[in-house]
C-alpha cells in the first residue's frame, strides 16, 4: 500500500462515523424538536379543558353583545343601550377568569413554542450546515410534495 492509499483509507472510516454522527445529532434534534411540538400541543388543550366552562360562557356573552348591538341599530332604544353596557361589564369579568384560568399555563407553553421556533430557525439550519446541506430557498413545490398534498386533498 503506498502512504496516499493508506491515508484515504484511514480517512474514509473517520469521514463517516463522523457523518454518521451528523446525522444521527440531527436526527435526534428533529425528534426533540416534534417532542417540544407534541408536548406544546397536549399542554394546549390541558389548558383549553381547565378553562372551557369559563370560555363557553364568555363566548356566550358576546354574542348576547352581538345580537345586542344588531337590535340597537335596527331599533335604538335605552334598554338595549343598557342591556349592552351591562353584557360589556360581563364580558371584561368573564375574559379575567379566563385570563387567571390560562396564566399557570402560559409561562410553560411560551418556553415550549420558544424551543420549537430556536430549532427551525437556528439549529435546524445550522445542523444540515454541518452536514454539507445548506439551507437554499424554494419557490415551487417537487412533485412528491404536489402529488402528497392532491392524495391528502383528495381524502378530505
Amino acid at each position: 500500500m503506498t502512504p496516499k492509499q493508506t491515508q484515504e483509507s484511514v480517512t474514509q472510516p473517520k469521514t463517516e462515523a463522523g457523518e454518521l454522527n451528523l446525522l444521527r445529532g440531527f436526527r435526534d434534534l428533529m425528534a426533540e424538536r416534534y417532542g417540544f411540538n407534541a408536548g406544546r400541543r397536549l399542554k394546549q388543550q390541558e389548558m383549553n379543558k381547565a378553562v372551557e366552562k369559563d370560555a363557553e360562557k364568555l363566548r356566550e356573552s358576546k354574542k348576547t353583545e352581538r345580537t345586542a348591538i344588531e337590535d340597537y341599530i335596527e331599533k335604538p332604544s335605552e334598554a338595549i343601550k343598557t342591556k349592552i353596557a351591562e353584557t360589556r361589564k360581563t364580558i371584561k369579568a368573564q375574559s379575567t377568569v379566563v385570563a387567571d384560568g390560562r396564566k399557570p399555563f402560559k409561562e410553560s407553553l411560551s418556553n415550549l413554542s420558544k424551543a420549537v421556533r430556536y430549532i427551525d430557525s437556528v439549529a435546524a439550519p445550522d445542523s444540515l450546515k454541518e452536514c454539507g446541506k445548506p439551507i437554499v430557498p424554494m419557490f415551487s413545490l417537487p412533485d412528491w410534495v404536489k402529488k402528497a398534498l392532491e392524495t391528502q386533498k383528495q381524502k378530505k
